[in-house]
């Protein structure tokens, strides 16, 4: 009725061409499987090529985290009052775009208030490199990284090369490892100096408990 009080139109057909599309078919609360009249249309509103807005959450994704036949495929998600977790499930990331709140005047904690405590979600910000200002230093000041090598080695090594491009001074790989870049150093068991593990990639049957058994932060795969 608003739309419609500032001159919007109402048609029966959907137009082959169009600048926008704007999916506010179902929000959040879907918790059904979308039957043949559904999925037809929302097939051919991901036909258009037009820039692509979900109101809520891209219809088609339910809300035990299941998807339907047919999803909205959006280039942006305009989710209402705060986030869901189904936006961030790894099936739903093909359909949800970019991932925008909309205030509805209320705390976002009131509409996230069943999310578990345990879930966070990692931003840009979030992000925050070892800043390398002082001039008196060594890599030893900026952490010792070990991965735990598996039967697949080629995990580890990767880990590897990543944990030395996100700032630690040194890294070591601990298992029998070849190939390995010459700034990552390789041993039988833990360093003595070491600040952080990384275990799980490629691990296989390898058995690790005399690894991890002890306080150092873990990253676990």
């Amino acid at each position: 009725q608003r739309f419609q009080a500032i001159g919007g139109k109402s048609i029966d057909t959907i137009p082959k061409k169009v600048d926008i599309v704007i999916d506010a078919i179902f929000g959040s609360g879907l918790n059904r499987e979308l039957n043949h009249k559904y999925c037809n249309l929302i097939h051919q509103l991901n036909s258009l090529k037009g820039y692509k807005i979900s109101c809520d959450i891209p219809s088609g994704i339910q809300n035990n985290h299941s998807l339907s036949k047919e999803v909205f495929k959006a280039d942006t998600t305009i989710t209402m009052g705060g986030y869901k977790t189904m936006l961030f499930e790894d099936k739903a990331k093909d359909f949800v775009g970019k991932i925008k709140v909309a205030s509805l005047g209320l705390s976002s904690q009131i509409y996230q208030k069943d999310i578990d405590d345990n879930i966070y979600l990692l931003e840009k910000k979030d992000y925050k490199p070892p800043l390398r200002e002082a001039k008196n230093t060594h890599k030893g000041n900026f952490g010792h990284f070990a991965v735990i090598s598996g039967e697949k080695q080629g995990a580890s090594v990767l880990s590897a090369i990543a944990g030395y491009r996100f700032g630690a001074g040194l890294v070591t790989i601990v298992g029998k490892t070849t190939n390995i870049p010459y700034y990552i150093m390789n041993s039988d068991k833990l360093p003595p100096n070491t600040t952080s593990i990384a275990v799980g990639m490629g691990l296989g049957k390898t058995g690790i408990d005399n690894l991890i058994n002890n306080n150092i932060t873990k990253v676990i795969d």
